[in-house]
Order: C-alpha cells, then sequence, then structure tokens
C-alpha cells in the first residue's frame, strides 16, 4: 500500500495516523494527528501532494501540512 493510500484509508475509518518525515536539510522528525485532506496540484507540471494534519498535542491544537514526497512512512494508528 502506498503512503496516499495508507493515509486515504485512516481517513476513510477515522483514526489517527503517526507521520514519519525526512525534509532535506531538515530534522527527521514524527507526528501524531488525524488527516483530513490531501490536496493534488500542479505547477509548471510537477505534480504535489499536500497532506494537512490536524493534530492535539495537549493543549496545542492546529493544522500542519506535510508534502507526501517528504513523508517516509505512516501508521495508522487504533
Amino acid at each position: 500500500m502506498t503512503t496516499q493510500e495508507t493515509l486515504e484509508q485512516a481517513m476513510l475509518n477515522r483514526k489517527s495516523v503517526k507521520i514519519f518525515y525526512n525534509r532535506l536539510g531538515k530534522i527527521t522528525a514524527e507526528e501524531i494527528g488525524h488527516a483530513h485532506v490531501v490536496l493534488i496540484s500542479s505547477s509548471l507540471g510537477k505534480k504535489t501532494v499536500t497532506v494537512d494534519l490536524s493534530r492535539n498535542n495537549h493543549a496545542m491544537l492546529g493544522w500542519k501540512s506535510f508534502d507526501l514526497s517528504n513523508i517516509s512512512r505512516v501508521e495508522i494508528l487504533n
């Protein structure tokens, strides 16, 4: 199953996900939350997929976007 398919399955089943990502020049990190949107856009012939993640880290609630090409692994949580 691809990363996009895993995210779509989590959204369909309303499950939290743990996203592992590594952006070039940035520290490898993990985020936990609910994936809500996978946006696909084209700019100058380049296809970009963005995942919006709703997260709640204790008192911190917010949205974060990830480029699908920077996500190395996705785990669906119970």
